[in-house]
């Protein structure tokens, strides 16, 4: 059998969609476990909603699929990975531009805040709490049926009650969030600051002339910037600026 040439008479995770009813998967493991004579055949299934465009089932009968070539011509790995993890696996799911669009917000937002992280500053017993308190709901939600939009939202809980504090986030907000990169491999957050004079130099540069009021020379630098893959971020307590990955 297929299964068996690829991972073996016996594995952890069978996948499969929705629509594969009896007795699809039930001969399969009559099969499997009378030839191998080992049992189970797999020790959790897990059956996928179906991907929809314009609300119709994605299938190529109807011409209407859409290949992960095609997906990543529209956006990027992280962002796909997002999108389909911001829906549960048993539900359907319409991969749209607006989707898309969709995931790639939400996972700048949580970019955004990894970038506001102070390491250097010094957790106090409320800060670690609240990183420690929000690993464990999310592995909660997780333990609960692979409940992965449950997950992202106990973290996006979690920065709206951060950023709501007065003290800055640090060292357990970063073990938090890189803990669930290295989980969802879905952000992309450089590994330290980064730093390249020539870009502070105009980013200053910029600053200024929006002080002067000169919107339109600023205009001009931000889209000089921006075609140099540099994202520019205002906020109160200044710009900040990172080299956007495209992968």
């Amino acid at each position: 059998m297929i299964t068996e040439t690829f991972f073996g008479p016996s594995y952890d995770l069978h996948g499969g969609a929705v629509d594969l009813i009896f007795p699809h998967h039930e001969a399969e493991v009559a099969q499997m476990e009378a030839a191998s004579g080992i049992e189970p055949l797999a020790r959790y299934w897990m059956h996928t909603g179906l991907l929809r465009v314009d609300g119709e089932k994605m299938s190529k009968s109807t011409g209407n699929f859409l290949t992960i070539r095609d997906a990543l011509a529209r956006t990027d790995v992280r962002t796909l990975r997002h999108a389909f993890l911001s829906q549960h696996y048993r539900s359907s799911m319409e991969l749209s531009d607006s989707t898309l669009e969709q995931a790639r917000g939400a996972r700048r937002r949580i970019e955004n805040f990894a970038r506001t992280i102070d390491p250097a500053h010094p957790d106090s017993p409320a800060n670690a709490a609240r990183a420690s308190d929000a690993w464990k709901e999310m592995r909660e939600r997780l333990d609960d049926d692979f409940d992965t939009p449950g997950a992202l939202a106990a973290l996006f809980q979690y920065i709206r009650e951060q950023n709501r504090t007065e003290e800055p986030a640090g060292p357990a907000a970063l073990r938090l969030i890189e803990d669930v990169n290295n989980l969802f491999g879905t952000f992309d957050i450089p590994g330290s600051a980064q730093s390249d004079a020539a870009v502070d130099e105009l980013v200053k540069e910029r600053d200024r002339l929006r002080a002067a009021k000169k919107f339109a020379e600023a205009d001009a630098i931000r889209d000089q910037l921006t075609q140099q893959g540099v994202v520019l971020e205002d906020s109160p307590e200044g710009t900040r600026w990172w080299k956007e990955t495209t992968s």
